[in-house]
C-alpha cells in the first residue's frame, strides 16, 4: 500500500490508459450513431427496446473486451463467475471457476476481439489442474486421473 501511495495518481493514471490502449487500440467497431448517443447511457438502456441506437451495441462490445482486459491479465487468476469485482466474502455460488457456461462466457472475446493473451491466465490454471487433479483422483478415488 505505501508502494502505491508514493506513487502520482497523474503517472498512474497515465501509465494504466497506456495498457488498457494497447489491447483496445487493436479493435474497433462502428456500428453507426444516432441522436440516441447523445443521451445518457442509462437513458439509451431503459430506451433500447424501443429505439434504435447502434452504437449503445458498439458500447456494450468494448465494454465486454475491457472487462476481460480487467479480469484476466498475465500472471494472474483467470476470469471467475462474478469477476474480481465481487465484494463479499461469501458470494453467491462461491464466485467459483465454472465450465457450465461461466468460463466459455468470459473468454469468448478473447479470440474474437483480438485478445488472445487474456487466455493465458485460463490456459495457465487448466495446466495446474492437471496436475492437481490427477493428484486428487489417486489419494480420494484410487483412479490415474
Amino acid at each position: 500500500m505505501n508502494k502505491a501511495l508514493s506513487k502520482k495518481y497523474n503517472d498512474e493514471l497515465k501509465a494504466h490508459v497506456e495498457k488498457y490502449q494497447k489491447y483496445f487500440k487493436r479493435v474497433s467497431l462502428n456500428l453507426g450513431t444516432t441522436e440516441q448517443s447523445k443521451k445518457t447511457t442509462d437513458v439509451r438502456i431503459k430506451e433500447f427496446g424501443t429505439s434504435s441506437d447502434p452504437d449503445l451495441v458498439a458500447l456494450y462490445f468494448q465494454f465486454g473486451r475491457y472487462l476481460l482486459i480487467s479480469s484476466s491479465q498475465q500472471g494472474t487468476q483467470p476470469a471467475n463467475l462474478q469477476g474480481i469485482w465481487n465484494y463479499q466474502l461469501n458470494p453467491s455460488w462461491d464466485s467459483k471457476y465454472t465450465v457450465n457456461i461461466n468460463t466459455e462466457m468470459n473468454y469468448w472475446p478473447a479470440e474474437n476481439t483480438n485478445l488472445s493473451e487474456m487466455h493465458d491466465p485460463l490456459f495457465d490454471m487448466i495446466q495446474d489442474l492437471s496436475v492437481t487433479g490427477q493428484e486428487s483422483a489417486k489419494e480420494m478415488y484410487h483412479a490415474r486421473g
